[in-house]
């Protein structure tokens, strides 16, 4: 990176950050930090507060798409303030949606490595959801890779961009694809794993319900509490209780 563009950068970060400040709110920028596990600094600002001022736009936000992307990237990969990283995302939410952009993927693939806290890796899959359902048969071996890898942050974006949103379209993945890839975090017994594991079974119900029965029985000794207890959210009470109860059966002839 040239010295000009480390000073252009240096310059919108300061710009940003201003920016947040002024809409944020001190004393929850002292809490972000906890309740996401993150070591980054944050100012305090609300979600629907940041995306109307990341949609009212900064001094660089009108040049090329292409100038734009590197100038978003130089801030996700070097900004300490986890709220200048969330409007990187806010910029791209909305307009993934309409449209994806190929050209995007090579740079914002990389966005992965940035993740320390399950706020910034949520809000990343919910852009990534778009690249993999815009050209799974092209982008299927990297959520496989991500999913299988040990790597917290990693496994966890993996597991959800494989769902593209709540509701009864969030499932873009066949049904033999979409249960094959969630294998190698079966066994993953830590918290923000367990939550995502749950969830993208739970949204695969809405799709293939007997087959997430199915599945969840087979291997429902193998499924921690949390991940299990959060897929099988809004069944009858009477399903949810034959569910726990072949579960503790299931537990009861490994143990």
């Amino acid at each position: 990176m040239s010295r000009q563009i480390e000073t252009d950068i240096s310059a919108y970060h300061v710009e940003i950050l201003s920016a947040l400040k002024e809409i944020g709110n001190p004393s929850l920028a002292k809490h972000m930090p906890e309740d996401r596990r993150s070591l980054l600094m944050y100012c305090g600002v609300r979600v629907p507060d940041r995306r109307r001022r990341v949609n009212a736009g900064f001094s660089f936000t009108g040049k090329s798409d292409g100038k734009v992307l590197e100038i978003w990237d130089q801030l996700w990969r070097n900004s300490d303030n986890g709220d200048v990283m969330f409007c990187a995302l806010d910029h791209y939410r909305d307009r993934v949606r309409k449209s994806v952009d190929a050209n995007w993927w090579p740079v914002m693939r990389n966005w992965i490595h940035r993740v320390e806290n399950w706020a910034h890796a949520d809000e990343l899959s919910s852009i990534y959801c778009r690249f993999f359902a815009a050209d799974i048969a092209a982008l299927l071996p990297q959520i496989r890779a991500w999913i299988e890898t040990d790597e917290l942050w990693i496994r966890r974006v993996g597991l959800v961009s494989s769902i593209r949103y709540t509701g009864k379209n969030s499932v873009f993945l066949d049904e033999a694809t979409a249960f094959d890839l969630l294998r190698p975090a079966l066994g993953d017994d830590r918290y923000y794993i367990q939550k995502a594991l749950g969830w993208v079974l739970r949204e695969l119900r809405k799709a293939y319900p007997q087959k997430t029965v199915d599945y969840l029985l087979t291997h429902s000794a193998d499924i921690g509490s949390i991940a299990f207890s959060r897929a099988i959210e809004h069944m009858s009470k009477e399903d949810i209780r034959k569910m726990r109860q072949s579960r503790t059966q299931a537990l009861n002839k490994s143990g």
